[in-house]
């Protein structure tokens, strides 16, 4: 696994609002998909609300690591998991 995050668990990733993602995703190779949306380190000043992922073809949202608050979700026909975290 690559390196990513740090030690300031207030930074930011930026902002999703007010979003739809859907058909997002691939098969990189066998057991290995993307997911609808993968977030990876993210602090506390990351804004993600009001974000539906639709028919993502592994899981909707995965957090690697970070403490990003998550807001208004909707995950629908997921391929795996709704939302999961390494």
């Amino acid at each position: 696994r690559g390196a990513f995050g740090g030690t300031d668990a207030e930074d930011s990733c930026g902002v999703v609002e007010f979003t739809r993602i859907e058909f997002a995703g691939f098969e990189v190779f066998k057991d290995n998909e993307l997911n609808g949306l993968t977030l990876g380190g993210c602090g506390n000043s990351t804004i993600v609300r009001n974000v539906q992922v639709h028919r993502s073809l592994d899981d909707g949202i995965e957090m690697f690591g970070g403490n990003v608050d998550l807001k208004n979700i909707v995950i629908t026909g997921a391929g795996d998991d709704s939302i999961d975290w390494d």
